[in-house]
């Protein structure tokens, strides 16, 4: 099984530029449109920087 805690953290830890790249992975090979998570992700990483 997978340990959600670390992925999670993983999550919130990737650049913007990640995150991007992520959402375009999800959407061309699994039909997965991320655009909502990836902005709270985003968001989170942003946030870290104030």
């Amino acid at each position: 099984m997978a340990d959600l805690k670390k992925f999670a953290e993983d999550l919130v830890n990737l650049s913007v530029k990640d995150v991007t790249e992520l959402a375009t992975i999800l959407k061309d090979e699994y039909g997965i449109e991320p655009a909502a998570a990836a902005v709270a992700v985003a968001g989170r990483t942003c946030s870290r920087w104030r």
